[in-house]
């Protein structure tokens, strides 16, 4: 049987040696990706479109994925750089690519961050370029109407007071 100080020790030769070598690689390449594709990929949210065409010609795959499935195209979209999001598409980049970004357990395309985030060019731009999407582009627009509380009268306060 072990005991409580071999543990401790296990314990702690685990956190002095596995973590820090886990922190040696970047969060933002996927263990077979090239350092080219996780530059490129970290590039797309900066909107530097010299820089893109530069990693592009040096071979940066564009559909390249991070360990949680972002694409160029779903970074540069959800930071609304509309020119980097154009070459992309023009380079062939898959628009409907899913990554496991943070709240979305199905998985989130370059188009519903755009949407969200307000970005009307890009979303534009992801809809010509065959995103699966519903409704029209201008409906994702629209201000949503909330009616207040009811009263007791069944009429709504603001209408009340």
């Amino acid at each position: 049987m072990m005991s409580v100080k071999s543990v401790c020790g296990f314990f702690q030769l685990f956190f002095l040696v596995a973590v820090p070598l886990c922190c040696l690689v970047p969060p933002f390449a996927d263990a077979g990706d090239s350092d080219i594709d996780a530059a490129f990929i970290k590039a797309a949210f900066s909107g530097d479109v010299q820089e893109m065409k530069s990693f592009l010609a040096k071979g940066a795959d564009v559909n390249a994925k991070r360990v949680d499935g972002i694409t160029a195209l779903i970074g540069a979209s959800l930071a609304g750089h509309e020119e980097v999001v154009a070459l992309l598409l023009a380079k062939g980049a898959e628009v409907d690519a899913r990554a496991n970004y943070f709240g979305y357990p199905a998985g989130v395309t370059a188009y519903e961050l755009a949407a969200k985030k307000g970005h009307r060019g890009i979303v534009k731009l992801l809809v010509r370029a065959g995103a699966s999407h519903e409704g029209s582009v201008e409906e994702l627009y629209k201000p949503k109407v909330v009616a207040a509380p009811a009263g007791p009268d069944d009429t709504p306060r603001s209408k009340r007071d």
